[in-house]
């Protein structure tokens, strides 16, 4: 649908216009033919049938900016007509009407989702669109306004479209109607019409919810249409999924979730979408910078990332996580930055290649949601730590963790190898509970990545590191090797808990003493908080006996090795 207002598309004098056909298809006006492409132009819902979908409505989507939003933009009055497609050329077209650089990968230009003429609108439909309250001066005079003069509306989509299409409606020319109504009572925002009276030839919605009531009082749902070419960021998104609430079939009624392999996969309508809550998505990033491990946890909390696994791969000693958030791909990639090194750090200065990248192979993110389905697989076959999802179903990756490193512990043999140059060189398991890694009150970092940005700053290295929910089948023995009080213990039960390897000089034997004497009084402060929460032992034998339990592997930088010794025929 954009593709048709660009002028670069439709020659603009009769003497380009060497093929109309090639533009246009010109038919005889007809009754059937006019049912044919779809009925009359300027129909628009009745009243009862936008009072039973108002009734039944859902939640409304987030407002959050950096996820799609649906804007809906009215414009006004028979002086407007005249350059209407001069005015809806400007709106889409966002970064040339504002000057703004067009972001990379993206189009700078907001997608289309419906364009439609009204030659007049009836009372009821006047009073929904005006943007007067009633018992305001003009509310009256405005509606019999609204019933006199024909309105063109639009629906637009794009990430952080109601701030885009503010600073759009405030730099276009000022086009007020020829009217006398004098200077009106602006409509209170909280109902979601602007208050700048110079645009009353314009209107938009500032919330979701009036855009999706405006929507559905002016749009039938087969109206709006997605332009996928306006839309790259849909590179960025899982197909349109649904669930079938049970199937039946000859042996009687199943529920989904006795079949979970049968999905039903279906478009989704532009109106049903503004009511569907944002899905979550996952998404890998692969990053060799291990010894800013705690550094990068942060960051990916402070953008509100949830981990949902993370482990050490044995081949290539790369540090890897998998994040779930809402727009998860895109987010991800922005966090990351562009592989330049020298643009991430003139431009991008707060990424993650900028911040702690060593080269351009530094840090790697998922770019597609394809990518994001096979690294996740490739990297996590065992499962997520956390809920199931419509979209982890449909992929087939499992939720559920069923670790099979806890179950071959008996079979694994723990190598300490003497080291000269450091004779006091030792590992220690640490393990982080599940509560330390939700962020506390009031705070947007959890105390887990504090505490490991602190370990790394007292110079322990991170040898290795998962994460991992213990199955039922193994708490007792992890109850037999940490002796974790018992409410402390039950934490941990379905739910995941940090395990770490750290690699120092006196790192078992004094552990707590190096974390206190290294540290400042703000570092205390939260050590003294949560220091007796994390998990460990000063003992050597218990200490090799903890990592056995969670990793079959330490990578060669660490001075110790765990094999796994082969069965006996």
């Amino acid at each position: 649908m954009n593709h048709t207002l660009q002028t670069s598309d439709v020659p603009s004098s009769r003497e380009q216009l060497s093929d109309p056909y090639l533009y246009f298809e010109i038919i005889s006006h007809s009754e059937n033919n006019l049912w044919n492409v779809g009925g009359q132009f300027g129909l628009v819902p009745e009243r009862k049938t936008f009072d039973f979908f108002m009734s039944h409505k859902q939640s409304i989507i987030t407002e959050k900016c950096d996820l799609e939003q649906i804007v809906f933009i009215a414009l006004i009055g028979k002086d407007i007509m005249a350059s209407a497609g001069k005015e809806i050329h400007r709106i889409i077209h966002y970064c040339d009407t504002l000057g703004l650089e067009i972001p990379e990968n993206e189009t700078g230009q907001l997608e289309l989702l419906g364009v439609k003429l009204i030659g007049k609108l009836n009372s009821f439909q006047a009073r929904e669109v005006t943007q007067y309250e009633v018992g305001d001066p003009m509310w009256k005079s405005d509606i019999q306004y609204l019933q006199t003069v024909p309105i063109i509306a639009l629906l637009v989509r794009g990430i952080n479209a109601f701030q885009i299409v503010k600073q759009l409606l405030s730099k276009l020319p000022k086009t007020p109607p020829n009217d006398t109504r004098g200077r009106l009572t602006p409509r209170d925002p909280s109902r979601g019409v602007s208050r700048d009276m110079s645009r009353a030839s314009r209107i938009m919605s500032e919330t979701p919810e009036h855009a999706y009531k405006l929507a559905s009082l002016l749009f039938f749902e087969k109206e709006l249409y997605s332009d996928e070419i306006m839309r790259p960021k849909q590179l960025h998104l899982p197909p349109p999924r649904t669930h079938v609430n049970s199937i039946i079939s000859k042996e009687g009624r199943h529920h989904l979730s006795d079949l979970p392999d049968r999905l039903v996969y279906q478009s989704e309508g532009i109106l049903k979408s503004m009511l569907s809550p944002p899905r979550l998505r996952a998404s890998v990033l692969v990053t060799s910078q291990i010894n800013h491990f705690g550094k990068i946890l942060k960051r990916l909390e402070q953008e509100e990332f949830t981990i949902v696994g993370i482990h050490l791969t044995a081949d290539t000693d790369q540090l890897v996580f998998c994040v779930q958030a809402e727009n998860c791909i895109y987010k991800l990639l922005q966090l990351v930055g562009p592989k330049d090194l020298r643009e991430a750090r003139t431009s991008y200065q707060f990424s993650l290649r900028a911040s702690f990248a060593s080269d351009a192979d530094s840090f790697y993110a998922s770019p597609t949601y394809a990518d994001s389905v096979t690294d996740v697989k490739r990297y996590f076959p065992e499962g997520l730590c956390c809920p199931n999802t419509l979209d982890m179903q449909a992929e087939g990756i499992p939720h559920s963790y069923l670790d099979e490193k806890m179950s071959s512990y008996p079979t694994r043999r723990y190598i300490s190898r003497p080291f000269p140059l450091k004779p006091l060189l030792q590992t220690v398991c640490v393990v982080f509970p599940p509560d330390l890694l939700r962020p506390a009150k009031h705070m947007r970092l959890s105390p887990a990545s504090q505490l490991i940005t602190i370990i790394q700053s007292c110079g322990f290295e991170v040898v290795n590191v998962r994460l991992v929910s213990i199955p039922a089948v193994h708490v007792q023995t992890f109850r037999t090797l940490f002796k974790p009080h018992y409410e402390l213990s039950q934490t941990f039960v379905g739910r995941p808990c940090l395990a770490m390897v750290l690699q120092r000089e006196n790192a078992a034997s004094c552990f707590s003493q190096i974390l206190q004497g290294y540290s400042n009084s703000n570092n205390r402060k939260l050590l003294d908080s949560y220091d007796h929460m994390m998990l460990t032992s000063t003992n050597k034998q218990t200490c090799e006996n903890q990592i056995r339990f969670f990793f079959d592997f330490l990578p060669e930088r660490c001075k110790d090795q765990v094999e796994v010794e082969e069965k006996k025929s």
